[in-house]
């Protein structure tokens, strides 16, 4: 972590630069509704329901230069008796922060891994701390095979799929304003 003297002048924690490298996560999910870190994310929960109700609690931040580097995801569901492996991540994220100085910037994140084997990468833009949410994500998924996820569909197929490889390069569009959010693929 690269702190910075700016955050005496922001009052705020300011970093130039964060990076994690080798980080790796042991998922688990051990029933239909509840995984290993349940108990975190409640309490992610609780706390940001009470910042949306009072702004003032909400801690000010501004982290540029993150990366996560060589790092990986163990899952194993257990309901569904299969394990996955999401290995080589590498994100980065030039800039994030929710100072008022930088909540009309926009984000622009990268993602690649490959998914239990497969390469994926993803690139987008966002304003995150915008009530817009504007986004716009680019994805590249090259030979995903495709009956391993078809456990995850939450409806029933009326086909059954023996074999199939996914390519597919999407631009997915997202802006939240107003009364009519937009999608466009």
């Amino acid at each position: 972590v690269g702190g910075s003297a700016a955050s005496l002048w922001h009052l705020a924690p300011v970093a130039d630069s964060v990076t994690i490298t080798g980080l790796k996560v042991n998922l688990v999910r051990d029933s239909e509704t509840h995984y290993n870190l349940s108990d975190i994310l409640e309490r992610l929960a609780a706390r940001q329901a009470a910042v949306s109700k009072d702004p003032s609690k909400r801690a000010g931040f501004s982290a540029g230069n993150v990366r996560i580097v060589d790092s990986s995801i163990a899952f194993d569901d257990r309901p569904k008796g299969k394990k996955h492996a999401v290995t080589e991540i590498d994100i980065a994220i030039p800039l994030l922060s929710n100072e008022r100085t930088h909540l009309k910037e926009y984000v622009q994140p990268r993602f690649s891994a490959k998914v239990n084997g497969t390469p994926v990468k993803v690139e987008g833009e966002t304003l995150p701390f915008q009530n817009s949410l504007r986004t716009h994500i680019a994805l590249d998924l090259k030979s995903l095979d495709v009956p391993q996820y078809l456990a995850y569909s939450p409806a029933a197929l009326p086909v059954k799929v023996e074999a199939a490889k996914l390519d597919a390069k999407l631009s997915v569009r997202f802006v939240q304003g107003g009364r009519n959010p937009s999608i466009d693929v």
